[in-house]
């Protein structure tokens, strides 16, 4: 790969500057005086007359599941890598994980620019880096984060990187905002292939830039080192850097998917001494308890006032300390509110729609001084984070592969998804590159 720039306009009319790009290409071997710059031409590609067809640089092609439109499945095609720019990386993928961020766009209710290239959890080995990249080598593992920094602006210098400018989901409703990211992909129809999250990891290989690369240990196994990029910081992090749980502090968590049990071995690290599993499902609550959970509970809308009876019981009658609600529900998140002492807080990490509305009564909130807070990706700096979490896997203080229910092949994508959304999933994680018995 070269480091040169790309041209962002792509598509079935790009076309060659015959009279700049290929100086070699008239009969005489004349090179292009000024008049013929003045007055040089472009070409559609289609024209090209085969003499000319030799100059140009064969495509690097990579499989990938690529997404057409919302509401359709994950279709796996052939797609072309650009050469890599300045301070970018080319990362071979090792496993990326299923991830509930992912199904908003591939269901249509997160905006996105299409086709679109999904995937934002993953691992790999770097096979190759653009100019100006210094901290990252060939054969290096790389855990992929959608958080990157540029170290200076207002929110950076204040330890909060999530809301850095650089990071494309400044307002994901928005589509112009997946248009700052250059394109470094297309299609065989030479449509240009956008980046979700600015990753798109579901796919044989992938281009980002060296900031959205965090150096992992070359031990640590590629399925802990793609937790790594989402469900590790969004969970541990909420407890550790948002609420900053303290020790013998007690907890309740609504939501035992991936996020809840990461949310789950958070308050485990912290020395919470009541953890409280709160979900749908008998079979999720009770593999809380694998997690660290000190009492699990099994939520039903008619239940609620026995739910909350329950977390009280458990806290001399207070309600919990902290209260973190992992799914984006309105409904439990109210329930969560509920759940919290005076004086309280409550910790929403699990995303919804935009348009989502909870009802939370502020008169409540003023006279109990409850406290409520948003936590996206746990407040986390990737390069302090991520390494912190390896060394507590490496140190056998967490073990994260508990976490990982099943694994699949780039093709069975669409079935993971289904899966993800009929329960049957803690976590899952796409292997990529994976060598063949022979």
């Amino acid at each position: 790969m070269g480091g040169g720039a790309s041209s962002n306009k792509v598509g079935k009319d790009s076309s060659i500057d015959l009279g700049q790009n290929i100086v070699h290409g008239n009969s005489n071997g004349m090179k292009n005086n000024g008049n013929q710059q003045k007055n040089k031409k472009l070409v559609p590609k289609s024209l090209i007359p085969s003499p000319f067809k030799k100059h140009l640089k064969p495509k690097t092609l990579m499989k990938a599941a690529i997404l057409n439109e919302p509401k359709a499945p994950f279709l796996i095609k052939n797609i072309e890598i650009l050469p890599l720019r300045e301070r970018e990386v080319l990362v071979k993928m090792k496993a990326a994980g299923i991830c509930q961020r992912d199904w908003e766009v591939a269901n249509g209710s997160k905006s996105c620019t299409f086709p679109v290239l999904c995937g934002h959890e993953g691992s790999g080995m770097v096979e190759a880096v653009g100019e100006g990249v210094i901290d990252f080598r060939p054969g290096d593992m790389v855990t992929l984060s959608c958080v990157s920094s540029c170290h200076r602006c207002f929110y950076c210098v204040r330890g909060r990187p999530r809301l850095c400018h650089s990071n494309v989901e400044a307002d994901p409703t928005s589509p112009e905002t997946y248009q700052v990211t250059p394109i470094r992909y297309r299609t065989e129809e030479e449509l240009p292939v956008s980046q979700f999250l600015g990753i798109g990891c579901f796919a044989e290989k992938v281009v980002v830039p060296a900031a959205n690369c965090v150096l992992m240990p070359e031990h640590l196994p590629p399925m802990i080192a793609a937790l790594m990029g989402c469900a590790i910081p969004t969970g541990i992090g909420s407890v550790l850097n948002t609420a900053k749980v303290e020790a013998g502090s007690s907890v309740a968590v609504f939501g035992c998917g991936v996020l809840g049990m990461a949310t789950i071995i958070g308050a485990k690290l912290a020395g919470a001494s009541c953890i409280i599993a709160v979900e749908k499902t008998q079979a999720s609550a009770e593999r809380a308890n694998e997690f660290g959970a000190t009492q699990a509970l099994v939520w039903r809308e008619e239940d609620r006032h026995q739910t909350l009876k329950s977390i009280r019981d458990a806290t001399e009658g207070r309600g919990a300390d902290y209260a973190f609600e992992t799914i984006g529900s309105p409904t439990m998140q109210e329930l969560a509110l509920e759940a919290i002492r005076p004086g309280g807080m409550l910790v929403l990490t699990g995303t919804a729609a935009t348009e989502t509305v909870t009802s939370l009564p502020t008169g409540l909130l003023a006279r109990q001084q409850k406290t409520v807070v948003g936590s996206c990706d746990g407040f986390c700096i990737p390069s302090k984070d991520f390494p912190f979490y390896a060394e507590l896997c490496t140190k056998k203080q967490i073990d994260l592969l508990k976490l990982v229910t099943k694994t699949y092949t780039l093709e069975d994508l669409n079935e993971a998804f289904n899966d993800l959304m009929e329960g049957r999933l803690t976590h899952g994680i796409v292997m990529l590159n994976v060598p063949t018995n022979t």
